[in-house]
């Protein structure tokens, strides 16, 4: 069974222009190959229905399925 892909809105929701991200230009991912970047634009679908967006770094638009998002890290609830 396919994994659903994202639509537009559901990536522009989860990574506003500005979010830090790591794409990676083939799969399977490999560390090597990684660019710890950004979000530039919000995606766009193109004619035949794949989501891509500008990060920094790399001209024209990627696949959204090849942008991994930089999850925020939460502040230590250590009692003081």
């Amino acid at each position: 069974m396919r994994k659903r892909k994202l639509t537009t809105q559901e990536f522009a929701s989860r990574a506003p222009i500005g979010t830090p991200c790591v794409y990676y230009p083939t799969k399977p991912f490999r560390p090597d190959e990684a660019l710890h970047t950004h979000i530039l634009s919000e995606p766009w679908e193109l004619g035949h229905g794949q989501v891509v967006v500008k990060v920094e770094g790399k001209a024209g638009g990627v696949c959204v399925e090849h942008v991994v998002l930089n999850q925020p890290e939460k502040a230590d609830d250590a009692d003081t």
